[in-house]
């Protein structure tokens, strides 16, 4: 075995796996999923598919990862995985850290506790981000923050890392339109979850400042992942401000239909204060649409160095609801495309896999 891989079970991750085996030779990879038995038939179908949820599955775990000569760790969220690396770092020279974002960005939560057990497990973190061999992340900015954070060695490894973060391959073609405020609603997406981290209330106080009178406004609101009390919260208030044009989206919806309702979005506000919904903004950037984000943080870098253009919304005046000009919605889509096709992602995947 070749190049083992120890990841959470998300919806992004069967694709990737399929993607392995499509282009790559797939009994090389040994994918490790930690999460109970999820009836998945193509999980269960594949001999080297193999997902684990036991105190004993992670013996079986330890001894895999001496077996193997890479090993990708997609997301670091799991604490036997920390305890594993932390208690033999020798194995940390073949581990490679695909960078989800919550993994890296829990520091200054992390930083907060004070608790001595908390603080042993903190020091393991830290000693096995330190001493990992190599990160992969197609933002630079969250490879120099962990560095900044956490001291790492590590080597850099760009990457698009999965499909998700491949409009073309997800969306057809024909999907492109550019929208005008000629319809009858302007329709803006309002953040990507549930999650406290949207910060929805400011987004919506801001909308409601600058909506004129006359507008008509739809808001969509996603709300399919996060904490029940954050969704009641955000609807009640959504509802208090803008009744029945607000609307909350709180069931799960698959991908193409999730695009599909992305195709008609004029305008989307996301104000996280960190790399966060980075699927969102690159599909509806594909698109069209007019987006809006935070200028301090790493994904605004990002998206100057790749002249991709976003707007403010920290620092955003009375033109928030303005509709995007039909020429930079086209640069857009093929900046976007340039970056994020399937030609480079099998490009980058294969040269990590050779590295």
């Amino acid at each position: 075995m070749k190049h083992l891989h120890i990841m959470n079970d998300d919806k992004f991750i069967e694709p990737y796996i399929r993607f392995i085996e499509e282009y790559f030779y797939f009994q090389k990879h040994k994918f490790i999923i930690l999460s109970k038995n999820n009836k998945n038939s193509y999980y269960n179908n594949k001999k080297n598919i193999f997902q684990y949820h036991s105190k004993k599955d992670y013996l079986k775990i330890l001894k895999d990862l001496y077996l193997t000569d890479n090993i990708f760790l997609h997301g670091l969220f799991n604490r036997n995985i920390f305890i594993i690396l932390f208690t033999n770092p020798w194995l940390l020279k073949k581990c490679k850290w695909i960078l989800w974002g919550g993994d890296l960005y829990s520091y200054k939560k992390r930083l907060k506790k004070r608790k001595l057990k908390s603080k042993i497990y903190n020091y393991m973190i830290f000693y096995v981000i330190k001493n990992i061999e190599g990160i992969i992340t197609y933002i630079k900015g969250d490879y120099k923050l962990a560095q900044q954070w956490y001291k790492t060695k590590a080597n850099y490894y760009k990457c698009i890392c999965y499909l998700s973060n491949i409009p073309s391959y997800n969306i057809p073609k024909t999907n492109f339109k550019i929208n005008t405020h000629n319809k009858e609603h302007i329709f803006i997406q309002v953040g990507n979850s549930a999650d406290p981290s949207n910060n929805h209330v400011e987004i919506l106080d801001k909308i409601k400042e600058n909506k004129n009178e006359n507008e008509k406004i739809k808001i969509i609101c996603p709300l399919s992942y996060g904490k029940e009390d954050q969704k009641k919260k955000v609807i009640k208030y959504g509802k208090k401000v803008f009744g029945k044009d607000f609307v909350p989206l709180t069931k799960f919806m698959d991908l193409k239909t999730y695009n599909k309702l992305l195709s008609n979005i004029d305008i989307a506000i996301f104000n996280h204060q960190r790399q966060q919904a980075m699927g969102n903004i690159l599909t509806l950037l594909y698109l069209g649409k007019k987006v809006y984000i935070r200028d301090d943080i790493v994904t605004w870098d990002f998206m100057q160095e790749n002249d991709i253009k976003v707007f403010s919304f920290n620092n955003s005046n009375n033109d928030l609801l303005d509709e995007i000009d039909s020429e930079v919605a086209k640069k857009n889509r093929k900046k976007i495309d340039f970056r994020f096709n399937i030609d480079v992602f099998i490009e980058e995947w294969s040269n990590i896999f050779n590295s």
